[in-house]
């Protein structure tokens, strides 16, 4: 059986299913996935990255601005966050939603794959990887943008992990 990763229509749907379902599950908060095709989420804000390595090899990138972390944050902790909790509260949510995007592209596809620690910044969205699908979203609280970018393959070193080198 030959491996398969999601056509991008696939991908876009498994993505914005599983980011209203786990957004409202574990912080309380309703999103609207964007159609208007000239939306442009702001140009700031904060990022939460992942590379999925396995039997495909790519990225999944979350921007959002700032105040929809920290009420994901609040909501997650129930009372008011810190800077630090906040960056805490995204990696721990963005841990769960690349769990379930990975655990539905195997669904789909039969094909395994593992993610690295997220990282967390205060960075807009990097233009050198272009996505593959990126699902926009709007909330009370601001925007999402939720991108997914295949990657060339890479080898994770068991000694660093997380460290990727090009094969």
């Amino acid at each position: 059986m030959a491996e398969r990763v999601p056509l991008a229509s696939e991908l876009s749907r498994i993505m914005e299913r599983v980011a209203c379902e786990v957004t409202r599950h574990v912080g309380q908060l309703e999103l609207r996935p964007v159609m208007d095709e000239n939306f442009h989420a702001e140009t700031g804000g904060c990022q939460v990255q992942t590379t999925l390595y396995g039997g495909y090899h790519s990225r999944i990138t979350l921007t959002s601005n700032y105040l929809f972390f920290f009420n994901l944050a609040k909501n997650m902790m129930e009372e008011s966050p810190t800077l630090e909790d906040v960056a805490d509260y995204a990696v721990e949510y963005f841990n769960v939603l690349c769990g379930h995007i990975v655990a539905e592209i195997f669904r789909v596809t039969g094909v395994t794959a593992k993610f690295c620690c997220p990282i967390f910044g205060h960075k807009v969205r990097s233009e050198a990887v272009p996505f593959q699908t990126c699902t926009q979203f709007c909330c009370p609280y601001g925007w999402l943008e939720l991108g997914y970018a295949p990657l060339p393959m890479t080898a994770i070193s068991a000694k660093h992990e997380g460290e990727e080198k090009e094969l």
